[in-house]
């Protein structure tokens, strides 16, 4: 994990190789929730709080070669964390 945030190895090889728009892995805040997913089987998704206090739910996956060869992610920006 990276300093206090909760970044785990998965979610920076995940922004690293699928750059989402609008937020970077110097824009998190901390991560508030993580599903592990695995290697050509679930997705991962996390829920992050970013440093101007919104929030981000991210979804990404990876095949049994590792986010550096064929990965995918998306994610939608929220005011709030809570389910509109």
């Amino acid at each position: 994990m990276n300093d206090n945030r909760a970044i785990d190895g998965n979610l920076s090889s995940c922004l690293e190789y699928n750059a989402q728009p609008g937020f970077t892995e110097d824009d998190i805040a901390k991560v508030l929730a993580i599903f592990e997913g695995q290697n050509d089987e679930d997705d991962w998704r996390w829920i992050i709080q970013l440093n101007d206090n919104r929030f981000v739910y991210l979804k990404g996956g990876c095949d049994y070669t590792g986010w550096d060869c064929q990965s995918w992610a998306e994610s939608t920006v929220h005011e709030t964390v809570e389910k509109p």
